[in-house]
């Protein structure tokens, strides 16, 4: 391996690579096609009795109650979204838990914000999902799903000073 990075290194290659402007809207796509297809795998396992990998919740407060091993929330609120589950979390909404892991609080995900209207309405097609505006993840199979929830999550995030340092140069990754 390492005589491959060094043979790159004296090819003269690395100064000429060129990293296109539209990649960043490339990997974006990929990543949200990923989480697309992770979650409806999870929703087509589901579909076997007793499986509750998606649990359907018809409020912010059943998610509080008798709800073992909860990994995250998916908030996609349709059309007819009641008001109950009508308010939108920010990008980095935490809903207390109380015996939950990590000092009690279970990330928010809002599906429309990461994954964008064309992904979503392809998400929605699966029953599951056009049916319920909330839903909790949870069993040891959907931490793969949750881990790629979390990177696009980070991917989209924007943050105090990040305009100052795309002016000086520095993309962030």
């Amino acid at each position: 391996m390492l005589a491959r990075r060094a043979h790159l290194a004296r090819s003269g290659l690395l100064p000429r690579l060129v990293w296109p402007p539209h990649m960043h809207r490339l990997v974006l796509d990929l990543l949200r096609a990923r989480a697309v297809d992770a979650l409806l795998r999870l929703a087509r396992l589901d579909a076997a009795p007793a499986r509750g990998y998606l649990r359907p919740c018809a409020s912010w407060a059943q998610i509080n109650r008798d709800m073992p091993h909860r990994g995250c929330v998916l908030w996609s609120p349709g059309e007819a979204a009641s008001p109950d589950t009508a308010a939108t979390p920010g990008p980095w909404a935490t809903l207390d838990i109380e015996g939950a892991k990590y000092d009690g609080k279970m990330p928010v995900h809002d599906l429309r914000r990461l994954l964008g209207d064309d992904h979503l309405a392809r998400l929605r097609a699966e029953p599951v999902f056009a049916d319920n505006a909330l839903l909790v993840l949870g069993k040891r199979r959907t931490i793969p799903a949750q881990l790629l929830l979390w990177k696009l999550q980070g991917y989209l995030a924007e943050y105090p000073g990040r305009d100052e340092a795309e002016a000086d140069g520095v993309k962030p990754v």
